[in-house]
């Protein structure tokens, strides 16, 4: 018996859209088939695919499924097919088919972490078709789109400066409490680095005592199932990401021990 395998590597995993200027990205790689003997080949061919899937159920008195999956990107080339229509036996070895793709920039990025079977994902078939009695030898890869924070500033702006987000709690007369978030925007699975700090004011500020300090990253989700191109049905819900709590003593003694010790940030 004759042993097959056959790959669909791809030169990267990520596409990288890191500015709104209208460029296409490219993605390539090679169909890749192996085979110990003689095989007829009779076709080739690649597929790259991107899915929107939504999916939730309702909290009403009677639960019902609510789900919608549409095609966002559907592109196949044909890398082989026999110019005189004769099928012959290819020699044993590897047989290899590049290809390329060029995605548009308008495209989601890859969403794959959502709950409740939500997903936006692309991915990669190649089929190689063997014989009229053979079934088709099949492989996927998955690829994955992502938006870099620079995609969302004007095309014309590449050294772009992004301003802190800052919001501020306020207690008259006795403390200010400021968090600043560096980055507004951050790229999925980037590290979200929080600058935290207590400033006491004026003679009230010794009669406040503060046990402990939380912060916590909340996702808010809203899901759009569309209907002839217009929102037909749409839920929205929230839920706690991650969530970190120290008391405010705890947090000082951290900060003296980096060496970077501040007086504004002790409380009264």
């Amino acid at each position: 018996m004759a042993h097959r395998s056959k790959t669909a590597p791809l030169y990267q995993q990520f596409v990288n859209f890191r500015h709104r200027d209208g460029k296409r990205q490219i993605v390539q790689g090679d169909v890749v088939f192996n085979t110990n003997a003689p095989t007829t080949i009779r076709s080739v061919k690649i597929t790259l695919q991107g899915i929107r899937k939504v999916s939730w159920i309702t909290d009403t008195l009677q639960a019902t499924a609510v789900q919608q999956k549409q095609t966002l990107f559907l592109q196949t080339q044909h890398l082989h097919i026999p110019s005189d229509h004769i099928t012959r036996k290819s020699p044993p070895g590897a047989h290899t088919w590049p290809f390329l793709f060029a995605l548009p920039p308008h495209l989601p990025e890859s969403v794959d972490w959502l709950p409740a079977n939500t997903f936006i994902t692309y991915g990669l078939t190649a089929t190689v078709s063997t014989g009229h009695f053979s079934r088709p030898q099949t492989a996927t890869e998955r690829l994955r789109l992502v938006k870099t924070p620079s995609f969302h500033v004007p095309a014309d702006d590449y050294d772009v400066s992004f301003a802190p987000a800052e919001r501020e709690l306020l207690w008259p007369d006795a403390l200010i409490a400021q968090v600043t978030l560096a980055q507004p925007l951050q790229p999925t699975d980037g590290a979200l680095a929080l600058d935290f700090r207590l400033l006491p004011l004026g003679d009230l500020a010794g009669a406040v005592r503060l046990g402990a300090v939380k912060l916590e990253l909340v996702q808010t989700l809203q899901l759009v199932v569309s209907r002839n191109g217009a929102p037909f049905r749409t839920t929205r819900k929230t839920r706690s990401v991650a969530s970190s709590a120290a008391s405010v003593d705890e947090l000082v003694a951290a900060q003296r021990a980096k060496g970077g010790g501040d007086e504004d940030d002790d409380d009264g």
